[in-house]
This record gives C-alpha cells, structure tokens and sequence, in this order.
C-alpha cells in the first residue's frame, strides 16, 4: 500500500531542492561546505589589483589610440567630444574612488571581479573616448563598466560588516 512517507518524492519542491544542495558534493566536500570555505579577499590585495587593472586598461586604450585623424578632419566635433569626455572621467573618478572605499572591507570573489572589472572597463573607455578611437565601443563600454559597478553595489550586501561610523567626525 503506497501512502505518504517521508521519501525524496512526497516532498515539495522546495523541500527537495534543499535536499539536493545539501546532498551535492565538490570532490570530498558537501557543495554547502565548500561554498561556506571560499575566503573572502583580502582588502590590501583587492585595493591593489583594483589599481593594477585600471592601470593597465587605461595604458592599453592610450596605447591604442591615435586622435591625430579626428582632430584634423573636425576640431569642434573633436572638442565636443573630448569636453564631454571629461565629464565621463569624472564620473569614472568618483566611481573608482567610492569601490576603492568600499574595498577597506572584504567582499567576496564575484563582488571583488565586478567592481575591479566595472572599474577598469569604465577607466579604459574613458582614455579610448578622449583618444578620439573606436568611439562607438568606447561609449558601450563605458556605460557596460558603469552597469557592472552599480549592480555590484545593488548586490553587495555585506555592508553590515562595515564599522558603525558617522559621517562627519
């Protein structure tokens, strides 16, 4: 006679969705467990490699462009674009400036790559846009950094760990 038990099929979804996590495994180690190990990163290293790729993306998209073609072919379109350019540094600047803050605290691994990332991306787009180079990409890529830095932030919920100061001391 078949009635309710307590097997893996009379269990709601959710039930046997919570099953299924628990039971899952990464090598040795319940998927819980191993998810549980992943260590935050280090402040001072995430500060750094903050700096080291927003370095580097602004060399390689200074290395790239030549607004030598621009410039001579329409100064005021030039212009135009390099003052809104400015505009949009200091944008990045602020937003560099506010994850380099954040990161004085832990974040973990993805929060970490999202906000280096966004902020790399948007630095880099940054330089391309006032080099007059591949402006259309340099536009996406700046607005795609500038998503990646927000949502990070959307996402980031581990403010809490943060001390408790006032804003103004």
């Amino acid at each position: 006679m078949l009635g309710p038990s307590s097997s893996f099929e009379s269990r709601g979804p959710m039930e046997r969705a919570s099953t299924a996590t628990e039971s899952a495994t990464i090598g040795s180690r319940p998927l819980r467990e191993a998810i549980a190990s992943l260590e935050p990163a280090r402040p001072a290293i995430s500060r750094a490699l903050l700096i080291a790729s927003s370095g580097a993306a602004a060399l390689l998209a200074w290395r790239l462009g030549d607004p030598a073609p621009l410039l001579q072919a329409d100064p005021e379109l030039a212009q135009l674009l390099r003052a809104m350019t400015v505009l949009k540094a200091l944008i990045a600047a602020a937003a560099a400036g506010l994850v380099f803050w954040r990161l004085r605290w832990p974040v973990s691994l993805g929060l970490g790559a999202a906000y280096g990332g966004g902020v790399a991306t948007t630095i880099g787009a940054t330089v391309a846009l006032w080099n007059l180079e591949h402006l259309e990409i340099a536009a996406l890529l700046f607005h795609l950094g500038a998503a990646a830095i927000i949502v990070a932030a959307f996402y980031d919920r581990s403010g809490s760990t943060a001390p408790k100061r006032p804003l103004v001391e």
